[in-house]
């Protein structure tokens, strides 16, 4: 049966195109139109995702530059921070050594002054102690206000430090 299927196969080709025809031959050179249309599919697809990626690589690049330049900034305030640190670290050393030195000061002396007796030694607080000391450094020496009952002639007390800076 098959050699007739071929012989009849072989018979209608020769009526209708003249000669025996190669079907293999003709279809890998005869084009197909959804493969074709499968193509450029592919090829649109492809295009549009270089576009993408191409955007993608900007903004990476653009994004790159962005964190350089953010930690450029905050590496400048860490060191300038640093600097902050190691001054406020000297300072209270400073401090530190000015009330060492405060504490070790002579203490005050009172003269005529009405409740105490003459060259009393009294020890004011740390709060007085800065104002007084504050004081000094501006005014040079403390007279307390006069009060109406005083007279002229009465002797005014003078807080007095041994040592001013």
């Amino acid at each position: 049966m098959e050699i007739t299927i071929r012989q009849k196969c072989n018979y209608l080709m020769m009526k209708k195109f003249g000669r025996l025809v190669d079907f293999e031959a003709v279809q890998s050179y005869s084009v197909n139109i959804r493969v074709e249309e499968l193509e450029v599919q592919i090829m649109e697809k492809e295009y549009e995702h270089s576009q993408e990626l191409k955007e993608w690589e900007k903004r990476i690049s653009d994004l790159q530059q962005q964190l350089m330049k953010l930690t450029k900034e905050n590496t400048s305030k860490l060191q300038q921070l640093n600097r902050f640190c190691f001054e406020k670290h000297q300072l209270e050393t400073k401090l530190a050594a000015l009330k060492n030195d405060m504490v070790s000061l002579q203490p005050l002396q009172v003269w005529g002054c009405s409740d105490m007796g003459k060259g009393s030694v009294i020890w004011p607080s740390p709060a007085l102690w800065s104002h007084i000391l504050l004081c000094c450094q501006q005014l040079g020496l403390i007279f307390p206000p006069k009060t109406r009952n005083q007279s002229s002639k009465q002797k005014r007390w003078v807080l007095k430090r041994t040592h001013c800076p």
